[in-house]
């Protein structure tokens, strides 16, 4: 079925009739621009005069996966372009753009693609591949000032709306968004070869070329990556030395402990005879009793608070070393502590301590009861 009708702004008005597959989208013979359909898109941008009313057509449209378009044999799913559209207009967001308002640029370049070839459609794809890749934009009356501004260099490239210029742009953009992990390093890469070829309008020589650089980014992030995992081991060392060292620290001061107690033990039972031993040590509740208990209970508090103290310091250091892996070296906090994790008392330690003082302070009781 032929259509007969002609553009009013962004609004179809057809002249007679029209399909049926349209039924639900046309009021009163006309068309209004439609968030999920694309109606005749190519005719309306071969004939509009200026590049704002394209930005104002494709800003109504929401590329997602309700968006249909139609043809000669009717309306068609399209891709759901989400995903591109949001990684578009990231970058436009951070570009400096004067002329044009930002908020009104959110399109699919994917989505030209669908439309029959034509040298204007292609260079409206590639005017807004051009929005996309400067970092700099400066537009006023159908005329583009494009710049990419690096520390070193700048490079422009202008252009008129009105006379169409050859650009084959998208491969390269399509390279650039094909990974969202290294879009921006694929960007930087494109960006700095634009600058040191000093032309926007790259070639597949220059793809290849952009290919081969950001191999050798990745190769030597890689490198540094493993270096940095390399220096993170040595920090583990170090805080599993540190660790052990507490420990073997502690395990010392506790034998130590045992020891003395063992010895005043064997001081109190050596003249007991055999059948009062353990009454002698358990019941006890003589002064000297109570005072090597008070003494023997402070110094394993003493030995506990300096383990604990030594561990509390080994945490902190675990603390910084955390931070800057994950502030300055952007670890991932999973990866992280995959290589290092934060020193702990372990719980039957702390269940050990726990028995002995209730044991002591038990006894301690004991001894200090009056004796009847």
């Amino acid at each position: 079925m032929e259509i007969k009708g002609s553009f009013i702004d962004t609004s179809f008005k057809f002249d007679d009739e029209y399909p049926s597959s349209l039924s639900k989208y046309v009021t009163d013979g006309e068309l209004y621009n439609q968030k999920n359909l694309l109606f005749l898109e190519e005719k309306y941008m071969i004939e509009c005069p200026r590049f704002r009313n394209i930005v104002k057509k494709l800003n109504k449209k929401e590329f997602d996966s309700e968006l249909k378009i139609y043809k000669k044999e009717g309306l068609s799913n399209l891709s759901d372009f989400s995903i591109e559209v949001a990684l578009f207009f990231q970058t436009i967001l951070e570009n400096n753009i004067n002329g044009l308002n930002k908020n009104e640029l959110k399109v699919s370049i994917n989505h030209f693609e669908v439309y029959d070839k034509d040298p204007k459609i292609n260079y409206i794809q590639n005017i807004y591949i051009l929005l996309f890749l400067a970092t700099s934009t400066e537009y006023k009356e159908n005329h583009f000032s494009f710049s990419i501004k690096l520390p070193d260099h700048e490079v422009y490239e202008e252009i008129s709306y009105d006379e169409i210029k050859k650009f084959s742009l998208f491969d390269i953009y399509s390279w650039i968004i094909s990974s969202r992990e290294n879009f921006q390093t694929r960007l930087r890469v494109i960006r700095e070869v634009i600058v040191k070829g000093e032309n926007f309008n790259l070639t597949k020589i220059d793809l290849e070329s952009a290919k081969s650089i950001f191999n050798r980014i990745i190769k030597e992030e890689t490198d540094k990556y493993f270096a940095q995992v390399n220096m993170l081991k040595e920090d583990f060392f170090k805080l599993s030395e540190r660790k052990q060292i507490s420990y073997n620290s502690l395990h010392i001061k506790f034998i130590g402990w045992i020891s003395s107690l063992g010895l005043f033990i064997y001081g109190e039972l050596k003249n007991e005879k055999n059948g009062d031993l353990l009454e002698k040590i358990f019941f006890s509740a003589t002064e000297k009793a109570y005072l090597f208990l008070v003494l023997f209970t402070l110094a394993i508090l003493i030995i506990w608070v300096m383990f604990v103290k030594n561990i509390s310091d080994n945490e902190k250091e675990y603390d910084k070393i955390k931070i800057f892996y994950m502030k300055q070296l952007y670890f991932e906090k999973i990866d992280f502590n995959h290589y290092l994790s934060s020193p702990q008392i372990s719980l039957g330690y702390k269940l050990m301590f726990c028995t002995l003082i209730i044991l002591l302070i038990t006894r301690g009781c004991i001894a200090s009861a009056p004796v009847f």
